[in-house]
Parts: structure tokens; sequence; C-alpha cells
């Protein structure tokens, strides 16, 4: 079993909004492709670097929004696009076999913060 491994992800940007649920459906398919290649190549290099020696069967995942400024928004909206991508990124690459419910559970928190940076506190679970 490993310890909590953290990865810090600058939030995904589009025409200088944070990537929400609403800018994801009205962006093109092929910059949303690009976002997403970006976050895997992030979460790779990322893996690799923590040295993990085996694949994870189950994971619980503490995601953390730091937000700037402290002007109302709905931190949902902001969440799911980029904990989506991270969920089909960790399958696509091998690190866990599927992403269903009973291998990943994510736990979002928002907290206000110096920049729009997103937490990830991975656990592997029994």
């Amino acid at each position: 079993m490993l310890s909590d491994m953290v990865l810090h992800i600058p939030y995904p940007k589009y025409k200088n909004q944070l990537v929400s649920a609403n800018v994801w459906n009205r962006v093109h398919w092929a910059v949303r492709k690009k976002i997403k290649q970006n976050l895997k190549a992030l979460i790779k290099d990322w893996y690799l670097e923590q040295q993990v020696a085996t694949k994870w069967k189950a994971i619980e995942i503490e995601a953390t929004l730091h937000r700037k400024g402290n002007r109302k928004f709905d931190a949902i909206n902001i969440a799911v696009p980029t904990l989506k991508i991270i969920e089909d990124c960790f399958t696509e690459l091998g690190y866990i076999k599927d992403d269903d419910k009973n291998r990943i559970i994510i736990n979002p928190t928002v907290l206000s913060g110096d920049d729009n940076i997103l937490e990830i506190k991975i656990k592997e679970l029994k």
C-alpha cells in the first residue's frame, strides 16, 4: 500500500476562463482533446516521478480546488470536467483498471487561495 501522494494541477483555462462544465460543453472537440492531452502528459510525468511499482486496484481522491479571489462561483461546475479528465487519464494510462464507483472515490473540497490550483491527494484503498 502506498502512502498518500499529492498532485498539483494548474486549472485548465480556455480563453482566460476556468474550464467549467458550461465552458467545456461549448469548446470545440479539438481544443478539448488538447486540454486532455496536456493533463494526461502532466499526470504521466507525475506518476513516473512517484515510482509507483504497481497499478492501483482502488483509490480515494481528495480533490481540493484552491480558487483565486472571493467572487462567487459554482464549485462543482468548475471541478467536474477536470476531475473526469483525471479519472479518464488514470484509466487510459493503465494506472487503474476502470474509473467506476468501486475503484475511484472522489471527495471534492473548495478553498479560497492564491492561485487556481487543483490539489489531488491519492490514497490507495484495499
